[in-house]
């Protein structure tokens, strides 16, 4: 009892300085015009002040299926839009805790202890999520909405969790892909009908159907074209070394531009090889990574569904993995494969012996990562994607133990063998 009563002690004071420290910093920053929230609202004033869609102004970097969830942003004055937005993002993601704990992870003695150390683990990330605004939160809280939805049979529930993030990031899409390898056929329907309702109808009614169609021509114009990996591998003349998508590390690393900025540039370059060996080289590698990433997940006879939930704790991964755009603060996504690596060394199931010391390992490298974020070149050269294959690794090593444990629950012992042969 008293074990109990120090720790929520413990977690409520490092929630309330976190609470405290970014809610002020995004008050200030959103007032200073620094940070993702203060784009996502000039974007949304300008769609809302305008009447139009179809201009880089009212589009920003997110589709044009974004503006209308975004729009609300600017019925407020700047600064208590941005304490309604950072409130908005704290509410998100203690609901996704809430849900990994209650109804993804199996089950545990203690949920508020592993909710507690989660954030724990998750507190770099969400730390800097917290302070710039961006809409991480909402793009977790679709998945794992439509997840937990798509689970307890609301296949239609689910689908519009999972249209909300699409429409947003359009990378929620690997959740559907998901949904199909599981064999979850009406919630895998259900999304992509809900996501063709919410990407058009309020765009259409708001915008009117020409000024919406013509907004994704611009917006792949001049949002998306860029982004790509054959113009960031092609065309790219520098590189930032906070970006840290696999084409931004390989052109990096292979075709050594810029990758500092104007105050501090340097170079981070192992080889100098041509860039379209550096792009075929990339698409070789993705390929080789979605082919992985299928086979590992792949539903097998007599899987428990432990094993799809942990499963599942990988699809945040691999649309950080896949995503155009990877900064600190897109991390805390990964916050289901945290939730999963903090209930393994925590519950200790039976499954996982012999492997807790290697997860160990595997959380001090997970720190060192995190740790990278005060070094340029350790960005430079990737160390967000190793904290990703890192708790990727962890993740379908539990996944696989749980699995090889209930296969070996339901082969019967040799007494039992024996005794049914003699009888």
């Amino acid at each position: 009892m008293k074990r109990t009563v120090i720790q929520r002690i413990a977690l409520g004071v490092l929630a309330a300085a976190v609470l405290i420290g970014t809610g002020y910093s995004n008050y200030c920053r959103a007032a200073a015009g620094i940070g993702d929230f203060r784009a996502l609202r000039q974007a949304s004033e300008h769609a809302l002040q305008t009447s139009q869609l179809n201009d880089p102004c009212s589009l920003g970097y997110y589709p044009p299926s974004a503006r209308p969830i975004l729009m609300p942003l600017a019925w407020l004055d700047l600064r208590p839009a941005a304490a309604v937005w950072w409130a908005l993002m704290v509410l998100l993601y203690g609901l996704c805790l809430y849900l990994l704990v209650s109804h993804v992870l199996p089950g545990s003695r203690d949920r508020l202890w592993i909710a507690g150390l989660s954030l724990v683990v998750a507190l770099p990330w969400l730390i800097a999520d917290l302070n710039v605004g961006n809409i991480s939160s909402l793009v977790l809280a679709s998945v794992v909405a439509g997840y937990v939805l798509a689970r307890k049979g609301r296949p239609v529930a689910a689908g519009f969790a999972v249209a909300a993030g699409v429409s947003l990031k359009l990378i929620p899409v690997f959740l559907i892909v998901f949904f199909v390898i599981k064999r979850r056929w009406k919630a895998a329907a259900c999304s992509l009908v809900a996501t063709a309702a919410v990407a058009a109808v309020p765009g259409v009614l708001i915008f009117g159907g020409k000024d919406f169609a013509g907004s994704w021509t611009t917006w792949r114009r001049e949002a998306v074209h860029i982004r790509t990996p054959q113009y960031t591998i092609l065309e790219a003349q520098r590189s930032t070394h906070m970006n840290q998508s696999w084409p931004n590390v390989l052109v990096r690393l292979l075709h050594g531009v810029d990758t500092g900025h104007s105050k501090h540039p340097f170079r981070v370059n192992v080889a100098d090889l041509p860039r379209e060996r550096v792009l075929v080289l990339y698409y070789a590698f993705a390929a080789l990574s979605l082919g992985l990433w299928v086979f590992l997940i792949w539903p097998r006879r007599g899987d428990p569904p432990a094993v799809e939930a942990l499963h599942f704790a990988t699809v945040p991964l691999v649309m950080l993995w896949f995503s155009p755009h990877v900064m600190s603060y897109y991390l805390s996504i990964a916050m289901p494969a945290m939730a999963v690596f903090v209930w393994a060394l925590v519950e200790k199931p039976a499954g996982l012996v012999g492997v807790r010391k290697w997860l160990i390992v595997l959380a001090l490298v997970y720190w060192a990562g995190c740790a990278s974020m005060a070094s340029d070149y350790l960005r430079a050269i990737g160390s967000y994607q190793m904290v990703i294959l890192v708790l990727a690794a962890a993740t379908f090593v539990i996944a696989q133990r749980m699995r090889v444990a209930a296969g070996a629950s339901d082969q019967p012992t040799d007494s039992m063998a024996g005794s049914a042969g003699g009888s």
